[in-house]
């Protein structure tokens, strides 16, 4: 029994070793369950043995398999071809139902997760800005405005960091209510921050720092891997989780990188205050020389100036 565990187990390790690429097989023909009644209710003691040493395996080498990989696509790649691998080399064995329920809730919602931009821009702001926002502090859109210099000249605005990534921030948080996959959230939020970064002027220092959060995001959503093993913990009938629907139905948000932290502070902070972007390379030509930047307006929502 021992000899045929160890090439089981090697199996799935040089399955997933040779880049397996399981999404090209499509979804396996078993459809997605909860299991309202345990699988394991009527099983013999061996088959729930069998189960939970198969978990365990599958597990092992799902931490094998992120050692070594490298993006977020290529870690599920492989192993999604782990649990391919089991299936189809295993065709009696009691855990083959429960890993085809694993493949197909893992390949649907590693798809419709949401990579969580907005935790990525709030760290980027300055502390001050940071508290700020949590006690409901918001900046209307960046629009391209001229200024009065010191020298008395006229120039394009430059506008204060912080006000540009807040406004950027509420932009890509009212977006994500209304995307629903990784690739194309993603793909918003980075057309969010070009937009943002072409309406600046020319040598807005502002500038290079959006071209630094864009590349900062792109790498996290690639780097940070799908939480596999959390399916594992939660779609095994022998764990303490197995019964946890609510945990099963929020999984792929539980999973996002970020999306507790913020969670956390998008719901306990509420616009109060609505301010225009602060300029800091002279004074507006539309305000007069006794108004000060970043002094309230109207309360307004910030889509209506986007």
């Amino acid at each position: 029994m021992m000899k045929n565990h160890t090439v089981l187990y090697c199996g799935i390790v040089i399955q997933a070793l040779s880049g397996f690429e399981a999404r090209a097989m499509g979804p396996i023909p078993l459809p997605s369950q909860l299991y309202q009644i345990n699988p394991t209710s009527g099983m013999t003691p061996q088959q729930k043995i069998d189960i939970q040493q198969a978990f365990s395996w599958v597990g092992a080498t799902f931490q094998q398999n992120h050692t070594f990989c490298k993006s977020r696509g290529e870690c599920l790649n492989l192993d999604l071809g782990a649990l391919t691998n089991f299936i189809n080399s295993h065709p009696t064995h009691p855990a083959k139902p429960l890993f085809q329920n694993v493949y197909n809730i893992i390949r649907q919602d590693s798809q419709q997760q949401k990579f969580v931009t907005q935790w990525v821009v709030f760290q980027n702001l300055s502390q001050h800005r940071q508290e700020e926002y949590r006690n409901g502090i918001r900046i209307t859109p960046i629009r391209p405005q001229y200024v009065r210099t010191p020298s008395g000249s006229t120039a394009p605005a430059f506008f204060n960091q912080d006000d540009v990534l807040t406004s950027l921030l509420q932009a890509i948080e009212h977006r994500h209510k209304n995307c629903e996959e990784y690739i194309t959230c993603l793909s918003g939020d980075l057309q969010i921050i070009k937009s943002l970064h072409d309406r600046l002027a020319l040598n807005d220092p502002a500038r290079t720092s959006l071209k630094n959060l864009k590349h900062i995001i792109k790498n996290l959503a690639n780097q940070k891997i799908f939480n596999t093993n959390l399916y594992l913990t939660l779609y095994n009938p022998l764990s303490a989780d197995w019964g946890n629907t609510l945990k099963k139905h929020k999984a792929k948000k539980i999973a996002a990188y970020g999306y507790a932290e913020w969670r956390q502070i998008a719901k306990n902070s509420q616009a109060v205050s609505w301010h225009d972007p602060r300029m800091t390379n002279g004074i507006p030509l539309s305000q007069s020389q006794a108004a000060q930047p970043n002094m309230p307006t109207q309360k307004r929502p910030w889509w209506e100036w986007w």
